[in-house]
C-alpha cells in the first residue's frame, strides 16, 4: 500500500499523553503504543511551523537532522536500558548542535550515563535554553561518577537563562547530587525546581543545606525525599522546618514524593504556614488551595492531568513525568 505523506502548515506541536511513570499505571505501555511508529509519522506528517516534539529517544538517529533546527521544545523519552538507546543518546551532541532555538530539553525514563558526556559547556549552543529536565529511574546511572558530575556541573554553568530546572539522578546518593548545589545557587533566573535527593538516609543538616538552593524568587518547587530513616525524625513533620518553605514569598507550588515510607505531614498545617501556596501535592495526591482550605482533586484529574488543570505552566511542567 503506498503512503502519501502530508505537509500541515498550521501543525505547531506533537505533543505526548501526560502520565504517571509509576509501574502500576501503564505508562511506558502507553508511551511505546503513541510513540513507537514516530519516525514513520514524522516523515509522513510534517509541518514547517513544528516547534514542539516528543519522541522515543531512539527514533532521534533516523529522523533527518535539518527537521530539529526550529524546535523550541523537545522532550526525549527512553522506555528501555538497552545499546540502541544508549547509542541515541550518545548523538544527542549532534542534535544540540542543530537547535538554536531550543528553549525546553527534557530527557526522560533509563537515561544512560552517555547524557552527561553530550551535554555542551559551550555557551554559545542552546543559547536560549530555558528549561532542562533529567528524570532518570531509580535503579539507572549506577556508574555516575565526579567526572560525569563535573560535566553536568559545566553545562549548567552555561545556561545562565536557566529559569526551570529538574533533575533525578537514578542512583545517585545525595553526597553526590549535593555537589551540584552551589552551581544551581548560581542560576539566577531559576523560578522552578524539581529536585530528588537520592534514596539514602539524610540528616537534618542535610535538609538546610538542600534549604540553600530554594531562593526567595522560587515560585514552584518539587521535592522527592527519602523519609525512611531515624535521621529524620528530628525535623518538623507538619512544615519540614529546616526547608525555609515559608520564608519563599513567591512559592505558589509545592509537591513533595515520600521515598520510603509515608512522609508523617498535615497538609492542612502546611497549606495553612504558606500563605501564597494555590497548590499542594502530595505523592499521588494534589489540592487546590483556596484561603488555607484544601480541595482535592480526584484520583482521575490527577492521573490523566494536562496543563489546563494547573493554575501555572510551570506547575503543569514539574508534575508531568513524577
Amino acid at each position: 500500500m503506498n503512503v502519501r505523506c502530508l505537509q500541515i502548515e498550521t501543525l505547531y506541536h506533537l505533543p505526548p499523553r501526560m502520565h504517571s511513570a509509576e509501574p502500576d499505571t501503564g505508562f511506558w505501555h502507553d508511551m511505546l503504543e503513541i510513540h513507537s511508529n514516530t519516525a514513520t509519522a514524522f516523515q509522513c506528517i510534517w509541518s514547517p511551523m513544528l516547534r514542539q516534539l516528543s519522541i522515543l529517544a531512539k527514533e532521534v538517529k533516523v529522523l533527518p537532522m535539518q527537521k530539529f533546527g526550529l524546535l523550541t521544545e523537545l522532550e526525549l523519552l527512553v522506555p528501555d536500558a538497552d545499546e540502541e538507546s544508549a547509542s541515541a543518546i550518545s548523538s544527542l551532541d549532534l542534535v544540540f548542535r542543530h537547535t538554536p532555538m531550543l528553549e525546553s530539553i527534557s530527557v526522560v525514563g533509563y537515561v544512560a550515563e552517555e547524557i552527561f558526556l553530550v551535554l555542551p559547556d559551550d555557551p554559545l549552543i542552546l543559547p536560549n535554553l530555558k528549561s532542562f529536565r533529567l528524570s532518570a529511574e531509580t535503579w539507572t546511572l549506577v556508574g555516575i561518577n565526579e567526572t560525569l558530575l563535573l560535566s553536568l556541573s559545566q553545562f549548567l554553568e552555561q545556561r545562565a537563562s536557566l529559569r526551570r530546572l529538574y533533575l533525578r539522578l537514578g542512583a545517585a546518593p545525595w553526597n553526590q547530587i549535593s555537589t551540584l548545589l552551589p552551581v544551581i545557587r548560581r542560576l539566577y533566573h531559576l523560578e522552578v525546581l524539581g529536585l530528588s535527593a537520592g534514596s539514602l538516609p539524610m540528616t537534618t543538616s542535610d535538609f538546610k543545606t538542600l534549604a540553600s538552593v530554594l531562593t526567595p524568587k522560587m515560585s514552584s518547587v518539587q521535592l522527592v525525599l527519602p523519609w525512611d530513616y531515624p535521621d529524620t525524625t528530628d525535623v518538623d513533620i507538619s512544615t519540614l522546618e529546616p526547608l525555609r518553605l515559608k520564608e519563599l514569598p513567591r512559592l505558589g507550588f509545592v509537591h513533595l514524593y515520600s521515598l520510603g515510607r509515608i512522609m508523617p505531614i498535615v497538609p492542612d498545617d502546611l497549606a495553612s504556614d504558606l500563605v501564597h501556596l494555590h497548590t499542594l501535592g502530595y505523592d499521588r495526591l494534589l489540592w487546590n488551595v483556596e484561603e488555607g482550605c484544601l480541595q482535592p482533586w480526584s484520583p482521575w484529574r490527577v492521573q490523566y492531568a494536562i496543563e489546563e488543570d494547573f493554575k501555572c505552566i510551570d506547575d503543569a511542567w514539574l508534575f508531568k513525568h513524577i
